[in-house]
């Protein structure tokens, strides 16, 4: 007499499912907690880099920092700093080709695509205008925005270098990406409203180069008061900034 073989009963595959659904249940969160700090760990790397190519910069330019030399036409800070990362542009070109070239170093390069960025791989003007990074709008600015502090700063005259902010993460501030809205600059009020933070905290480089992350509400003003004024690590210091224009906006 042949004998019966065993099979599952459907109590028993269900109790299979509802085990496995329990155990991924426990393991996405502790997935999700070790992206968030593989995309950190990836974009303190980018700013620490960036923090180095402005440091060769001033190095070689008398201790002063890059600036905004033509932003309309995307020379920002950021190509100033292009030899400094090994970024390399073909000689001879100008206008719309020499903006689209600048565009495609930089998403080519990666140290300007933070992973947790969520407008880096959808942004069509993603470039020197519209990165994952900014510089301190108190440290660098168009010379054609006088709204601003003027340019250039030297580095020697900026107070408290391992506390004052350099660079940080500045994109992700809207919905979507316009050609209008620029993420080359880091100020407060955008910091705010970042979409692309790192479980709530956010990256930066010190003007000396060290790399922090800080939770994302000591970087803004409280609700109401939209200027930057003397809160660190904007200026550097908790009491009034000795550098002219540091302390608000």
């Amino acid at each position: 007499m042949a004998k019966r073989k065993s099979r599952f009963t459907l109590i028993e595959l269900l109790v299979v499912i509802a085990i496995i659904a329990i155990l991924a249940g426990m393991l996405l969160p502790s997935l999700q907690i070790a992206k968030i700090k593989a995309h950190s760990m990836s974009c303190i790397n980018n700013v620490r880099s960036i923090g180095l190519a402005v440091i060769g910069y001033t190095s070689d330019f008398d201790d002063w920092l890059p600036y905004n030399l033509d932003p309309a036409h995307d020379r920002t800070w950021i190509t100033e700093i292009f030899p400094y990362l090994n970024i390399k542009i073909a000689a001879g070109i100008g206008g719309n080709d020499l903006v689209m070239a600048q565009r495609q170093a930089v998403r080519r390069s990666q140290v300007f695509t933070c992973p947790a960025d969520p407008h880096a791989a959808k942004c069509e003007f993603f470039g020197p205008r519209h990165t994952s990074y900014g510089m301190n709008i108190m440290l660098v600015d168009s010379v054609w925005e006088n709204d601003y502090m003027s340019v250039p700063v030297r580095v020697q005259k900026i107070p408290f270098a391992t506390k004052h902010l350099l660079v940080s993460d500045s994109a992700g501030t809207r919905d979507e990406c316009t050609k209008d809205y620029d993420h080359y600059r880091a100020r407060a009020e955008g910091i705010r409203h970042l979409k692309g933070t790192h479980g709530g905290s956010v990256n930066y480089v010190t003007v000396a180069g060290n790399t922090c992350s800080v939770k994302q509400a000591r970087l803004y003003p409280p609700a109401g008061d939209h200027r930057q004024r003397v809160e660190m690590p904007w200026n550097g210091t908790l009491t009034k900034s000795p550098l002219s224009g540091m302390n608000g906006f």
